[in-house]
Parts: structure tokens; C-alpha cells; sequence
């Protein structure tokens, strides 16, 4: 799913979702962003910028320097099952 965001005209964002095919793939800096678990890919990202949690959605994660963010549909309980957040 690619989600397209304009305000007055111009691009304001691009939302990227899982691909449907395993052939495709969303790669930042070498991370396959969906093959990996989130806290992963939340603990390799930052070792290029800083990360905060969302306050406003527990599940996400910005990193506002990169101007990227990472969103998924509940954090990670105890339940590895949960594939959705992890």
C-alpha cells in the first residue's frame, strides 16, 4: 500500500504499508523495514539518529531528524503470536 499526502498542491507525505508480495520491499539504509521485528528495527535506526516514542500512539516511533515514522497497530504485549506488534 503506497498512501500519497498533498496539502494546497504540493507532496506533504508518502505512507508506505507492508507489501502485499514478498518480492517487494521497503529498504532504509540496508533495513528490509517489515522483515524485521519492530523493536529491531526501532534499535538499528536509531543508530543513525535519535528516536522518540510517539506521545500521542504508544505504538509508533518518530524520527523527526530523518523526517520519517514508524507506525504499527498496538505495541508489542507478551504474546510473540501477536505478529502485529511486533
Amino acid at each position: 500500500m503506497i498512501g500519497i499526502h498533498c496539502t494546497r498542491d504540493m507532496l506533504e507525505a508518502i505512507e508506505l504499508g507492508r507489501p502485499l508480495a514478498p518480492t517487494d520491499r521497503v529498504i532504509f539504509r540496508g533495513l528490509d523495514v517489515f522483515a524485521i521485528p519492530a523493536r529491531e528495527l526501532e534499535r538499528r535506526v536509531g543508530e543513525y539518529t535519535s528516536i522518540e516514542a510517539d506521545a500521542d500512539a504508544p505504538a509508533s516511533f518518530v524520527a523527526s531528524d530523518l523526517l520519517l515514522s514508524f507506525w504499527r497497530p498496538f505495541a508489542a504485549g507478551k504474546e510473540p503470536e501477536d505478529e502485529q506488534g511486533y
